[in-house]
């Protein structure tokens, strides 16, 4: 049974995803285990998003009708007070040169679709924990 994330301790993930069925589904497997979501449907949502809020983790197709997301990533590590927001690329794309961009640009992890519920969500539980550790050594 997955550990879920604590009332006291809730974390907040924006899933970016144009797939309407798709962002709906990643937000429901996120919702069972424990975590609060935020939908994008394209890369400016998510922007204009950022510009109000910082989730604690950011879940972020890579193929957007506006806005790939590798220069998503770009501009999120150039933003001073987002740049520490982990970044986990979901993509149907499997090609190395996606993968390196998206890793070139700031994402901590790369899943590609179709991906299971249990990889995602270790995967989402270690970058936090990876942030939540960061944080720590800088205070």
């Amino acid at each position: 049974m997955r550990e879920k994330a604590s009332l006291h301790e809730k974390k907040i993930i924006l899933v970016v995803e144009d797939d309407p069925d798709m962002n709906v589904m990643s937000r429901d497997i996120l919702k069972s285990a424990g975590y609060e979501t935020v939908a994008a449907h394209n890369g400016t949502d998510a922007l204009n998003y950022l510009e109000k809020a910082t989730p604690d983790l950011i879940l972020l197709d890579f193929m957007l009708p506006d806005i790939p997301g590798d220069e998503i990533c770009r501009r999120i590590s150039e933003n001073e007070e987002k740049k520490n927001i982990p970044i986990i690329i979901v993509s149907a794309r499997r090609d190395l040169p996606t993968r390196l961009s998206s890793f070139l640009f700031g994402a901590k992890r790369y899943i590609s679709k179709p991906f299971s519920s249990t990889d995602l969500l270790e995967f989402i539980r270690i970058e936090l924990r990876r942030s939540e550790v960061k944080t720590d050594r800088e205070r």
